[in-house]
């Protein structure tokens, strides 16, 4: 679910492995950041809050119309990113394509058990 949201949500601004980030993303100012590098910088629950209000001033939306659930998929997606390969991301977004959009797989970037003690405890 992760990889999903991001591929169609979040690339055309900050780009992905072996994808360059889209002419809206390369005309905001400030520039959206790599989030590779730079979600390394925040913890999951500012990942979370920031996914969910947006940041003001910036082209950076608010995503309060994704679920919860969806959100903290994309939380743990980007935990993944850093050190991922082109050929990683693009069988990802397969693999997302062909399940419908919806892969189960917890390495993918599936959001925790409902009733997880916390969001992003499961990540390794």
């Amino acid at each position: 679910m992760g990889i999903e949201h991001f591929a169609a949500h979040c690339t055309v601004c900050h780009g992905a492995p072996g994808v360059p980030k889209g002419d809206i993303g390369q005309g905001l100012y400030p520039q959206p950041p790599d989030l590779a590098v730079t979600a390394g910088a925040y913890s999951n629950g500012e990942l979370f809050w920031i996914l969910k209000h947006g940041i003001k001033m910036t082209g950076m939306p608010a995503w309060a119309d994704h679920s919860d659930e969806e959100l903290w998929a994309i939380v743990t997606f980007l935990r993944k990113l850093p050190g991922m390969t082109q050929e990683e991301y693009a069988r990802l977004v397969m693999q997302s394509m062909q399940g419908g959009g919806h892969h189960h797989d917890n390495d993918d970037g599936q959001a925790p058990p409902a009733g997880a003690s916390s969001p992003g405890a499961h990540l390794h």
